[in-house]
């Protein structure tokens, strides 16, 4: 059955916008879009029935900033949207008639949020209905303008900040803000998810922090126990300007200090595989006997010192050292390799998240065929153990545990490729299975 979405609409007045208060307690500023149904309409929930619930039933809404495609000779419709714009989805069960006892508001429906739109600014919006992944007809659009004031705010050159040295953690500084002129803004620092926030239109918020006085403020992502911060996912931190007036709060375009970083994991896997886990292979025993043959006299003369003076846990310490370095050395030019492995199955993990219980069983493929490959997905994910014994066939990854087994073609035959596929939470797999703490 094909709907058409126009046809549950009303003809003349078919979307009400509302300026509210998000539900966090910052304040910050949403915008309720509402459709209005048709006199006397059922609602496109119960036209919809079953399939309503299913993940692929969804409304979209697209949103674009007037100004900016108006000033670019850009028109804005369905072709645009579809092409250039991530829309805010909003599943079929949503899509129904909001309780209330007001006869103008009877065929109003419920309030679906936009958010992350910028203070006083007009904006294009475009509405399309997909059921069961099938585009529906009738495309709705039109312009709205949101609430509050246009802030001209401080731009990076207004910004002091260092950039982090840590090989364990990435600390950024904020030493100062130039707010000459700008007294009716505060500013608010943001670490977002920047893995989440590029797959779609909102802005998925990690941390966030209001500054208000010149003593500086600061940011440490870092891998510790019960952090906010998950090792494999890329984070963005940026800056906004929020109104100390408006309410709901306005906010000014984010400012980027740094993109897609991650939580420094190069030394934390040598110490704890490599140095600690037993993972030296014959390749760094050469690499450090090697870096004692380079030292210059000064340097071996510092290290015998320390050989001859030192007790036995300073001779294990100093050849520990050597030994970090050869491995440090032999893993960092699989780093590249090992980040864009880690981006790939957090996708997947992400996907899984999204898809719920529907989610075992979905999977991607990948080329081990190299031994590269193979030791890169072995430095990212954790093996598994049953009763003390390994498993080649099972992995931790992040939250997710996975099985791995060959990719074949529709016809049966070997690919050649490995497919992962996703098999659950290991919060709940671990009833049955042992992981290393990799």
């Amino acid at each position: 059955m094909t709907f058409d979405l126009l046809s549950f609409l009303n003809a003349t007045n078919n979307v009400v916008t509302t300026a509210q208060t998000q539900a966090a307690a910052d304040g910050l500023m949403r915008h309720a879009i509402a459709l209005v149904g048709a006199q006397d309409h059922i609602s496109l929930r119960d036209a919809l029935k079953d399939q309503a619930s299913l993940p692929n039933t969804y409304l979209s809404i697209y949103v674009a900033a007037k100004d900016e495609l108006d000033g670019n000779s850009v028109s804005f419709d369905q072709t645009y949207a579809q092409g250039n714009l991530n829309p805010y989805k909003f599943n079929g069960t949503q899509l129904t008639y909001k309780v209330t006892y007001q006869a103008e508001d009877r065929f109003q429906y419920k309030d679906l949020f936009v958010d992350g739109l910028l203070s006083g600014t007009d904006y294009y919006y475009g509405i399309e209905l997909v059921v069961d992944g099938v585009l529906q007809t009738g495309w709705l659009q039109g312009a709205f303008t949101t609430h509050g004031t246009a802030y001209s705010a401080p731009t990076l050159s207004d910004i002091a900040f260092s950039n982090p040295s840590d090989p364990y953690r990435l600390i950024y500084d904020i030493e100062s803000v130039n707010m000459a002129g700008k007294d009716n803004l505060s500013v608010r620092f943001e670490v977002i998810n920047s893995v989440l926030t590029n797959t779609g239109p909102r802005e998925y918020i990690v941390e966030r922090d209001e500054f208000f006085g010149p003593n500086g403020e600061r940011f440490a992502i870092e891998d510790l126990p019960g952090s906010i911060y998950q090792r494999y996912v890329e984070y963005d931190i940026q800056i906004r300007f929020v109104s100390k007036t408006d309410s709901p709060v306005g906010v000014s375009a984010p400012l980027k200090l740094a993109q897609n970083i991650q939580i420094p994991w190069l030394d934390h896997f040598v110490d704890t595989v490599i140095l600690d886990g037993g993972g030296i292979d014959q390749e760094i025993l050469e690499d450090a006997a090697k870096r004692i043959a380079e030292l210059t006299p000064a340097q071996r003369d510092a290290l015998l010192a320390q050989l001859s003076e030192g007790d036995i846990k300073d001779i294990g310490s100093a050849y520990k050292a050597l030994l970090k370095q050869a491995a440090i050395a032999t893993v960092q030019s699989l780093e590249p390799a090992a980040d864009a492995m880690r981006k790939q199955l957090m996708d997947l993990l992400y996907a899984a998240n999204d898809q719920g219980v529907q989610a075992p069983g979905i999977y991607i493929t990948l080329d081990l065929n190299d031994s590269d490959a193979q030791r890169v997905f072995k430095m990212i994910t954790a093996p598994c153990y049953v009763r003390e014994h390994h498993i080649d066939s099972v992995v931790r990854f992040s939250e997710g545990v996975f099985y791995i087994t060959e990719d074949k073609d529709d016809q049966g035959v070997d690919t050649g490729l490995t497919r992962i596929v996703y098999v659950g939470q290991a919060a709940f797999e671990r009833f049955f299975l042992k992981f290393s703490n990799r």
